[in-house]
């Protein structure tokens, strides 16, 4: 079971105190560890991790959960000075400098960048520096300097301040990366790894350390007659740099790091033939210059790492989209009206190959002119226009009418048309079968005559007055008017009135 699942376990009233035990336990021991690797006589501390381990632990939590954590260092910080010899008001000394030091950190980076800090860009690795490791040292050695001064004599105000900035920049420069690192990996990844990729590390931790052992050592050349010497592990740390990135950077530096302090503070390297504070001031710059370039490189490799994955997930869309599309969809080259790229749909639609239609032109498949093609290709370069009416001609010689929606991709660094080809034939086809019948339909309403509104009749003679005054027959006005024909006849009334004489029985 991982570490995180155990603690996610924990009742959530427990897990703010139970983790600020952890870290102050962490904070001591990390102090027991700086003070060992402290220079005599003058007991210059040339690391700190305890600063980088609350440091990492504010960048990790919220601020309402901060005072825990900086309540809890200070037992720890007393319980490794003490008995030390340090007297107590510089042990608190320390501790109001480490805060100092390490909130005046964590404040700038939240208002310049992301917490925690990530180290995959040249922009993000610069702002942390600038914040955590320059700015906040350079702050807090100011008082740490003057805490300092409370016990025995010792060097000068200016010398324990460069002390106190450098060793305190170091330690922000490649501890507290390592730390916050090391706890937001995802440890998941631990079986996915192929096993050359553990048998590499181990190779390169290997070479470091028997590197680094042996031309600190002088087992066999003096370091101190030759000291290039020092310089001969640095391409195994970039080594690590650019198979593993930041955590490959700050695991292996940290260790070689480690290595130089512990054997200048025991007499060996090429720093030790100087006064003490001196020595100890030569080997960080040393670190410090050697070591920040690295840094960014390694930030610079990952960068290009994230921004290759994401074009690969990009590209792997994109395929997918262009691929599985129904729509026909045709890359083409505006310059030269060459067909780059045809998606199935293209190929099934126009009735080609895929490689005999990118062997084509648009100028093959579209009927218009190539320099109405080139003028309307040109429009939708420059997004002046994106929906065209074509008329194509397939690969049986059979021309269709389709809508073309084109527009301006980049493609490996060159301008191409993305053109979608929608078949609109059996539209245009019912379309115009219903312009058609709306025609035809109104051909048929104009010759339609309908009688409405007053008729004037007279009413003895039943004669009917038109618009323009004329009295007309009545059987001749309707038929003007109307599609109503006449017969003539008379009715058994009338034939007895006019025709008395003879005999016509009634209906």
């Amino acid at each position: 079971m991982y570490l995180k699942n155990w603690f996610d376990r924990l009742p959530a009233a427990y897990r703010l105190p139970f983790s600020a035990i952890v870290v102050a336990t962490a904070y001591y021991l990390s102090a027991k560890f700086g003070l060992s690797l402290i220079f005599k006589p003058d007991y210059i501390a040339a690391l700190w991790p305890p600063n980088a381990i609350l440091l990492s632990i504010l960048f990790l939590t919220k601020p309402k959960e901060w005072l825990w954590f900086l309540l809890a260092v200070i037992p720890a910080e007393l319980a490794a000075d003490l008995p030390s010899g340090i007297p107590l008001t510089m042990a608190l000394g320390f501790v109001g400098a480490d805060w100092i030091e390490v909130l005046t950190a964590v404040i700038l980076l939240q208002k310049l960048s992301e917490v925690p800090p990530e180290f995959n860009s040249a922009i993000k690795t610069t702002i942390y520096i600038i914040c955590c490791v320059l700015a906040a040292p350079l702050i807090a050695a100011f008082p740490g300097a003057w805490v300092t001064g409370i016990g025995p004599t010792g060097p000068a105000y200016i010398t324990r301040w460069m002390q106190w900035f450098i060793s305190d920049a170091l330690t922000h420069l490649l501890i507290t990366p390592f730390i916050v690192l090391w706890i937001s990996w995802d440890f998941s990844k631990v079986r996915s790894r192929p096993f050359s990729y553990y048998l590499e590390l181990i190779f390169i931790a290997t070479i470091l350390l028997l590197l680094s052992i042996t031309t600190l050592s002088g087992l066999w050349l003096d370091p101190q007659k030759y000291p290039a010497l020092i310089y001969i592990p640095l391409p195994v740390l970039l080594w690590a740099s650019v198979r593993f990135g930041p955590q490959g950077f700050f695991s292996s530096s940290l260790l070689y790091t480690i290595i130089c302090f512990w054997m200048g503070s025991h007499g060996y390297g090429p720093f030790i033939e100087h006064p003490v504070a001196r020595n100890v001031i030569n080997l960080q710059i040393y670190l410090g210059l050697t070591l920040t370039p690295m840094l960014f490189l390694s930030a610079l490799i990952e960068d290009r790492r994230c921004a290759e994955r994401l074009l690969k997930i990009s590209e792997q869309q994109y395929r997918s989209l262009f691929i599985n599309n129904i729509s026909a969809i045709l890359i083409v080259d505006p310059d030269t009206a060459e067909i780059v790229d045809a998606n199935p749909s293209a190929c099934s639609f126009y009735g080609y190959s895929k490689n005999a239609l990118i062997s084509m032109k648009i100028t093959d498949v579209n009927v218009m002119s190539e320099n109405e093609i080139a003028e309307e290709m040109e429009r939708a370069k420059n997004e002046n226009k994106n929906l065209f009416n074509f008329r194509h001609q397939l690969s049986d010689g059979t021309i269709r009418d389709v809508e073309v929606y084109s527009g301006p991709v980049t493609i490996g660094g060159k301008t191409m048309l993305c053109s979608i080809v929608h078949d609109v034939f059996e539209r245009k086809k019912v379309e115009a079968e219903r312009e058609k019948l709306i025609r035809d339909l109104r051909s048929a309403l104009s010759e339609v005559k309908i009688l409405r509104g007053f008729l004037p009749i007279c009413a003895s003679c039943k004669k009917i007055r038109d618009d323009k005054g004329y009295w007309n027959q009545i059987e001749t006005y309707i038929s003007n008017h109307s599609e109503a024909q006449f017969s003539h006849g008379l009715c058994p009334d009338c034939a007895r009135k006019l025709y008395p004489d003879l005999n016509i029985e009634r209906d």
